[in-house]
């Protein structure tokens, strides 16, 4: 194998909220959907699916945070030949986007052996992102960001603040950002995290809640080849690893689900390979 420059845990979608009145807001969220005439008629019945999974039996942790709980401890028990250097969390931390559970994230997070980055989900309200998980009073919209690790630069970018509703995008200020940072004089490989997959997952009711510029989303980080190694998303809760015109996507499943998991990723010189794990299940 080429030399390892990093290898960090990617996790996605956790929406974590109170275990409270969880249930309840399950029915509530069920009869939203169930009227929500801004939904197409044709896709009703694959969202309800969707949605009436989360308040079944199917899943083997009944509660997003307990899901959580069991992600940190199997992160920490991993038995690995090489070290994992962080966390990337590719959004979706919480379900409503509320103070409290983005406290309550905290205090599961600050449980890893391991430091944690977050990129911003569409569930997530960035202004309490930064009053929580990150500390800070100011707040800077959209939340983008780069940071490096052994050489390895890491651009995270807020595909959930540009646009009303579900009409999510990169906005042209955050497209010329994008570039810049994939386009420097450095030659630093490059990993890209966003919330949203920028392309079609080729499924009708997954495809209909896709950022709506992510045509010009993929034709920027084409513009990053050879340095960009891979680009990672959660949002549609299953993992699919893919290549579209020469750049690496993968997607990690969600912790709360019938299958909860993650990815470890380890980043080369010559690209990325990602080992995709499941859970044991819960007693």
């Amino acid at each position: 194998m080429s030399e390892i420059l990093v290898q960090f845990i990617h996790i996605s979608d956790t929406h974590i909220e109170p275990e409270e009145g969880e249930m309840e807001r399950r029915e509530a969220q069920i009869e939203r959907v169930k009227t929500g005439s801004w939904l197409p008629e044709h896709l009703l019945g694959h969202i309800l699916e969707h949605v009436e999974a989360e308040r079944g039996e199917n899943f083997p942790y009944k509660a997003a945070a307990k899901a959580s709980e069991a992600l940190v401890e199997e992160i920490n028990n991993l038995k690995l030949d090489v070290p994992i250097d962080f966390v990337l969390h590719t959004g979706d931390i919480t379900n409503y986007g509320e103070p409290s559970e983005f406290e309550r994230a905290k205090t599961l997070f600050a449980n890893l052996k391991y430091p944690i980055h977050y990129v911003n989900g569409n569930h997530d309200k960035v202004e309490n992102l930064y009053g929580t998980l990150l500390g800070q009073e100011t707040v800077v919209k959209p939340y983008d960001y780069t940071f490096e690790v052994n050489g390895v630069k890491f651009v995270c970018v807020d595909s959930a603040t540009s646009g009303e509703g579900i009409e999510w995008r990169l906005s042209d200020d955050q497209l010329q950002w994008l570039e810049a940072q994939l386009t420097d004089d450095s030659d630093q490989p490059i990993i890209v995290g966003i919330h949203h997959p920028p392309f079609k997952i080729y499924t009708e009711w997954l495809d209909y809640f896709l950022i709506k510029n992510w045509e010009d989303v993929q034709a920027v980080l084409q513009k990053g080849l050879p340095r960009l190694k891979g680009v990672f998303s959660g949002h549609v809760h299953t993992p699919l690893d893919t290549y579209r015109d020469g750049v690496f996507y993968s997607i990690v499943p969600k912790p709360f689900s019938e299958k909860p998991g993650f990815s470890v990723v380890t980043v080369t010189a010559q690209g990325c390979q990602v080992q995709h794990h499941n859970f044991p299940v819960a007693n």
